[in-house]
């Protein structure tokens, strides 16, 4: 019997000779012109009409779906040896792309203006770069040991950037030591630092360590036979700027026992306890013997009663904040009082003791005063009082005066009898959530001499203030404010501030002409803390044609400039 004949091989058999390769875009080989694909196409089902659906095929037409797959493996095979071997032409050629890449990224580096740099130009360029990573602690000094910012980071990149960095004293002359106990590493950082820093002043921060987890309370380390210690304190001749974060336990201090005498470059002093404070029976007497000592920065825990300075040479006296604990006003007044020279002092005050007497101190040295009023201790509410009523700066050239929702009332009348007191002062900021609008002209009054004046005050006081500076009838009154020529406002949230300070900025130009006032320069409004104001330009606050002042709009402020003198027409008004 003859067995009938697989439609699918004839079928497929005429198909394939009449396929001509235009159904398949092909690729023709460069070299030789052969033909590298189009070769195979998709054959025809054998059962079309079964395709999509459920229907079982018969046993004659399962061996036609054989003898298909048959013949289809023979192209799936060839091909699979060919794509392999397309693929072992491609990595091949991708590694000749790429040592091509490398050769041409080699040979074009000589070409890089970089390369025509000079060592010294490198030099004066690395001297702007970050000294380390910040941290919360000491933010003034940067984390000098951090692989991936500082001098480290300089050092990675080639060979030539390593030998200008390690040749650049300047990049070395920062030292934050964290000590954790003996870490043999970390000696080997401190004594690469000290060497690389040749002979220049060194900044160096000292701070104790804090266990993993941060427990409330954990052993001392053992300071006094700290390797690590001994190495910094060998450069002890050059420390200028001293930043100290340790325990109130007399061992870190005797660690430090070798600089005592040593500190001949020593200008600024940062003093603060880690945990506790010092006793007042253990004095820290490592820093009587330092003749450019000028400036001194102490927590709440530490006072000149527990750490001997040269009090004579300060210039400069800060009580910073500390882990949010205020000094006491008490411990400020009685501090100020034993440097006579100082210049510059910025209080961080929080409460006081008024069941003791304080005499009243007088400076006439002191130029800058800062007091930041923070949060209550206690349940006094006549701190600024206690404070501005005990002293007396008659030379008084600058005043700061921060009281932010902490809960103190303020004192309208001691301030005021302050201000009165310093006939000197120019430069005024003034931040408080409670003054009102009639004790804030007055104080104002009392500052006749001021030329910059910065206010963070409620919406209130402010428009008294700026409809007072603008009204018509001051022309005949006596001037207020006469010799004001900065004026900034921050935090206000109504938007017709911009024409009240138009028309404040008329008046006090009119009254400049008059020579009754000095020429307003400088106006700022700061609305960072509420929407940016809308308006119309086209308001008569300021009149672009007449006007001496130009407005920019800045990221969350207007900036009112008085133009140059150096323009003969006026610039357009613009905002």
């Amino acid at each position: 019997m003859v067995e009938p004949m697989n439609p699918y091989l004839a079928t497929h058999n005429a198909h394939h000779d009449r396929f001509h390769f235009t159904d398949i875009p092909t690729t023709i080989c460069r070299h030789c012109e052969a033909i590298l694909t189009g070769k195979t196409t998709v054959p025809p089902s054998p059962i079309p009409h079964l395709i999509g659906s459920n229907a079982i095929p018969t046993p004659e037409q399962s061996q036609w779906i054989q003898g298909a797959i048959n013949v289809a493996m023979v192209d799936v095979r060839r091909l699979e040896e060919e794509i392999w071997r397309v693929k072992n032409v491609l990595a091949q050629l991708q590694g000749e792309c790429r040592a091509l890449e490398g050769f041409v990224d080699t040979h074009r580096a000589f070409l890089t203006p970089a390369r025509r740099v000079y060592p010294e130009i490198w030099a004066e360029i690395f001297k702007y770069c970050p000294r380390g990573s910040k941290h919360r602690r000491f933010t003034e000094v940067e984390d000098s040991f951090d692989p991936r910012e500082g001098p480290m980071v300089l050092t990675q990149v080639c060979s030539a950037w390593r030998q200008i960095a390690m040749s650049t004293p300047q990049l070395w002359t920062t030292i934050r030591l964290t000590y954790r106990g003996h870490n043999a590493s970390q000696q080997a950082l401190v004594r690469a630092w000290v060497q690389r820093s040749g002979g220049l002043p060194l900044t160096i921060a000292v701070m104790e360590a804090k266990p993993t987890g941060y427990p409330k309370t954990y052993p001392p380390l053992n300071w006094s036979e700290s390797e690590v210690l001994y190495e910094l304190c060998m450069s002890c001749v050059r420390w200028k700027d001293l930043y100290l974060l340790l325990p109130a336990s007399p061992l870190p201090w005797t660690g430090l026992e070798s600089i005592r005498h040593e500190l001949h470059s020593l200008q600024n002093l940062v003093v603060h306890t880690s945990r506790g404070s010092l006793s007042p029976d253990s004095t820290v007497n490592l820093f009587e013997d330092a003749p450019l000592l000028q400036s001194i920065t102490m927590d709440h825990s530490i006072s000149f009663s527990t750490i001997d300075v040269p009090l004579t040479q300060i210039t400069r006296l800060e009580f910073s904040l500390h882990k949010h604990t205020p000094a006491s006003i008490d411990a400020c007044l009685l501090s100020l009082d034993l440097v006579p020279n100082v210049q510059e002092c910025v209080f961080h005050m929080g409460a006081c003791e008024p069941w003791t007497t304080l005499p009243m101190i007088h400076h006439s040295q002191l130029r800058s005063l800062t007091v930041i009023v923070e949060p209550l201790r206690d349940n006094t509410q006549k701190g600024l009082a206690r404070f501005f009523s005990n002293i007396s700066v008659p030379n008084l050239k600058s005043l700061v005066v921060h009281s932010v929702a902490n809960g103190r009332q303020w004192d309208h009348y001691s301030i005021g009898h302050f201000l009165s007191r310093t006939p000197s002062l120019e430069t005024l900021e003034l931040k408080c959530d409670n003054i009102k609008a009639n004790e804030l002209l007055e104080e104002l009054r009392e500052a006749a001499a001021l030329t910059t004046l910065t206010l963070s005050v409620p919406t209130r006081p402010t428009e008294e203030l700026l409809d007072y500076l603008s009204s018509t009838d001051a022309v005949n009154l006596l001037p207020f404010l006469v010799q004001l020529q900065s004026l900034s406002f921050e935090g206000l949230a109504k938007p017709d501030f911009v024409y009240r300070i138009g028309r404040m900025i008329a008046c006090r130009t009119m009254l400049a002409k008059m020579n009754r006032t000095a020429s307003l320069t400088f106006v700022k409004y700061d609305f960072s803390s509420s929407p940016a104001p809308k308006f119309d330009c086209s308001g008569h606050a300021v009149d672009s044609r007449e006007s001496q002042f130009t407005i920019t709009r800045q990221s969350a402020s207007f900036v009112f400039r008085r133009r140059s003198a150096q323009f003969t027409q006026p610039l357009p008004f613009s905002i």
